[in-house]
């Protein structure tokens, strides 16, 4: 079981995710994959501490801050069906000053809600 703390240790930075630059000066994740896409991080982060990502198009998610900024869509990590791991939204976008919400946080909850919008409205993604 993790906790919010050790999730942000292990995934709040660039340094944490190991994140590097390849001779053509893109920043890439250990597993090789571009590390400002959303959903090569989520699926990093899955690879190490299990879980499943979770996704939503702006189609069907139009009040996420996210959807609102133009993206077509996001994708995130969810680890131990509690916490939303999502480095992207502070590293690349910086639209936040956390990367993990703890979705049985009061406090998270309506950050959760401004950023990812209606949880009836994620999907899974395989």
């Amino acid at each position: 079981m993790h906790s919010k703390i050790t999730l942000t240790k292990m995934f709040g930075t660039d340094q944490a995710l190991g994140v590097t630059h390849n001779e053509e000066g893109q920043s890439v994740l250990p597993s090789g994959l571009a590390a400002v896409v959303c959903t090569f991080i989520a699926q990093y982060i899955v690879s190490i501490s299990g879980g499943c990502v979770m996704g939503f198009s702006a189609d069907e998610n139009p009040d996420s801050l996210i959807c609102q900024k133009g993206y077509e869509g996001h994708d995130f990590a969810i680890v131990d069906n509690r916490f939303i791991v999502d480095p992207w939204i502070k590293l690349v976008e910086t639209y936040s000053e956390q990367c993990v919400f703890d979705m049985e946080c009061k406090y998270d909850q309506p950050l959760i809600k401004k950023f990812y919008g209606d949880k009836n409205k994620w999907t899974q993604i395989k």
